[in-house]
């Protein structure tokens, strides 16, 4: 989900390029997909965090913050540089 708040009205908006790095966690290297990018979506984990403080009469505050992404990627596979991450 787009941080509307930044934008002003009666100003357009470009929209945000997302990227991906894939590292593969045993080595720290880059991974090759293995073939073309044809499709990828970003969606944000988001949790709530509760606060109890100590003014507001005691009312607990809350606001959300990112916990991560998940997503998909669809590729165009061309070799098997992906099948050796089982």
């Amino acid at each position: 989900m787009a941080n509307v708040s930044a934008v002003l009205k009666g100003t357009f908006n470009l929209g945000t390029d997302k990227s991906v790095s894939i590292i593969n966690n045993s080595t720290g290297q880059p991974i090759d997909i293995g073939g073309r990018l044809t499709s990828f979506k970003a969606d944000p984990k988001i949790k709530n965090i509760t606060s109890e403080p100590i003014d507001n009469a005691g009312v607990n505050q809350m606001r959300q913050a990112y916990d991560g992404w998940t997503g998909t990627l669809e590729v165009d596979r061309s070799t098997g540089a992906f099948d050796i991450l089982n």
